[in-house]
């Protein structure tokens, strides 16, 4: 997924530093539909939805 423009996470005393909180977000644009074991379905988040709410949080 390519984003339009560079998210911008506000600064937060409490939030970690270091590279945590993208691993996060890679985490929540990564995930693919998938189908395990016993036929159990997990449907993947939609990543234009996550980006929007993404960009609207860092605002």
């Amino acid at each position: 997924m390519h984003l339009r423009r560079p998210l911008r996470v506000p600064p937060d005393p409490r939030r970690p530093r270091g590279r945590k909180p993208w691993a996060v977000v890679n985490a929540l644009v990564a995930g693919r539909d998938m189908t395990g074991r016993d036929g159990h379905r997990v449907p993947g988040l939609p990543h234009a939805r996550v980006a929007e709410l993404l960009r609207a949080a860092a605002e």
